[in-house]
């Protein structure tokens, strides 16, 4: 969202909270974004008054993050925050953009939801969970986790052998051996025919997730109950999903 409708849409709050700390991130977020940029400029397209910006922007300057140019005094973000940010973890990429359909699921009181992703070429890790205690380090198995398996079949079969290349150097012997003897393509095609991988008791199913920035990854709903009825209704909760979902969790697969 530019920043211009950003900054519009949180005056009123500015004005009805006074908040300073809504001030000073505005303030943080427009050196960041038209940065250098001077305090008349600021306050051209800032709801803020001029001496509220003037204050905020000492109290950057005073952590290290701000810097004010000599010549024209404009402000910029300073080298040291960006090497700050460099440490600094972020969410994987994507995660925002699968966010809503992670709250839609939550919402169905008789499901949990994992999302994993392709954080590197060869490397597929879970990003999110609605299990409390769940763990979320190490990598997923390219040849036997459901999640990674939805997640290549909506690959295109260079994209899913460069992956595959890298996730041999670190995959065990029999893995290896599965691999070079056809039989992950051949498990892969048989997913491909509808699209999504369920496991062997019907109460998981793992849907192919392709994000913005063109990133693989997969959703998995997991039932809480194991009775048939709800692998019913687990079932027809994935059919919705594809079908609304297309552009993110979806049927259409590649590269067979």
């Amino acid at each position: 969202m530019p920043l211009e409708d950003s900054s519009k849409s949180d005056a009123q709050d500015i004005s009805e909270h006074n908040s300073p700390t809504l001030r000073l991130l505005l303030v943080f977020e427009a050196i960041g974004t038209h940065g250098p940029i001077t305090l008349k400029h600021l306050a051209d397209i800032l709801p803020i008054h001029r001496s509220s910006i003037w204050r905020a922007t000492n109290t950057l300057k005073a952590r290290g993050w701000v810097r004010m140019r000599l010549g024209d005094h404009a402000f910029e973000l300073t080298g040291r925050l960006g090497t700050l940010l460099t440490d600094f973890h972020f969410a994987a990429a994507d995660i925002d953009g699968a966010a809503g359909l992670i709250h839609e699921i939550v919402q169905v009181r008789s499901l949990h939801v994992e999302f994993c992703q392709f954080v590197a070429t060869g490397k597929f890790v879970m990003i999110e969970s609605s299990y409390r205690s769940v763990e979320r380090e190490g990598l997923r198995s390219l040849v036997s986790d459901s999640a990674a398996l939805a997640a290549q079949i909506a690959m295109s079969a260079p994209e899913r052998d460069t992956h595959l290349d890298a996730y041999c150097k670190q995959a065990s012997e029999i893995e290896r051996e599965i691999i070079a003897s056809g039989e992950h393509q051949k498990t892969l095609r048989n997913y491909a025919n509808t699209g999504v991988v369920w496991n062997t008791d019907l109460l998981a199913v793992s849907l192919p997730w392709i994000g913005a920035s063109g990133t693989f990854g997969a959703m998995t709903i997991i039932s809480k109950s194991s009775t048939k009825k709800a692998a019913d209704e687990l079932e027809q909760f994935a059919r919705y999903l594809v079908r609304t979902h297309a552009h993110g969790a979806r049927a259409e697969v590649s590269g067979f």
